[in-house]
């Protein structure tokens, strides 16, 4: 009888083994599959004198040594003007972002959202208007960035760019796009 025990232990345990050996990696296949894109996400408006536009960018979340190549996923032009056309009725200027807010909800991993960075920086537009009437810039940026704020993004800022930051932003686009950045291995 002992005999038949141990030969059965060692039958349940040889079984256990093999079960958890397919279960396992099937259980992380689906947990993999239900976390989905393992990207990370960052959302920019470039809240321009004559209009916005939203660009959502994308990189690895498992970035090696702390950096990771970062691709434009997706764009949106926001209906309208220039957020500093909206003087006088700053609630419109934020209501102009809704369509293009939306279709980050729809791009951007409902898992994800949480993480991803959304900025609004202001250029010539709003400096003007900001040297005009302060006032109504400063009226135009808190219904925007109270609109923003209420998306599920992790909201930044939204702020009035200088000069010297839309130049410097520019330098870095520019080198990007001429991939001046990209490291080149020789080889002898």
């Amino acid at each position: 009888m002992t005999v038949r025990l141990i030969g059965l232990s060692k039958l349940l345990l040889g079984v256990s083994v093999c079960v958890c050996m397919v279960v396992c990696p099937v259980c992380l296949c689906v947990a993999l599959r239900q976390t989905g894109d393992l990207s990370r996400y960052g959302i920019v408006l470039d809240a321009g004198s004559s209009h916005t536009s939203m660009f959502i960018y994308k990189w690895p979340a498992d970035k090696q040594n702390g950096t990771g190549v970062v691709t434009q996923h997706s764009e949106c032009d926001a209906k309208g003007g220039g957020i500093s056309s909206y003087a006088g009725k700053p609630g419109e200027a934020a209501k102009s972002l809704e369509e293009c807010m939306n279709h980050a909800l729809k791009e951007i991993p409902k898992s994800r959202q949480h993480q991803t960075p959304l900025c609004l920086g202001a250029t010539a537009g709003m400096r003007l208007l900001k040297l005009i009437n302060r006032t109504e810039s400063e009226q135009v940026l808190k219904e925007v960035r109270d609109k923003l704020s209420s998306y599920p993004f992790k909201f930044k800022e939204a702020k009035i760019l200088s000069g010297q930051e839309e130049g410097a932003y520019g330098w870095v686009t520019v080198n990007y796009l001429l991939e001046n950045f990209i490291k080149v291995i020789r080889v002898n």
